[in-house]
């Protein structure tokens, strides 16, 4: 969900791999804005090794920002 439209939140789908880069690289830029440069993250643990496919860099590119996770 972004923001909402009226009363009714607006629901964006992203797939593949390039929807899962959209939306870390949506982390990375919304992190970078951030006082707080920390994230938190809840997932399947059988999932990490095809969600970062999308991104192959993101971890290198969290550390680069500064962003903990």
């Amino acid at each position: 969900m972004q923001d909402k439209g009226g009363n009714m939140p607006i629901v964006k789908f992203y797939e593949g791999k390039k929807g899962v880069h959209q939306i870390l690289d949506d982390v990375l830029d919304s992190m970078i804005l951030a006082e707080a440069k920390e994230y938190f993250v809840y997932s399947a643990a059988g999932i990490t090794k095809d969600l970062y496919q999308g991104f192959e860099d993101f971890s290198e590119q969290r550390i680069k920002n500064q962003i903990t996770g």
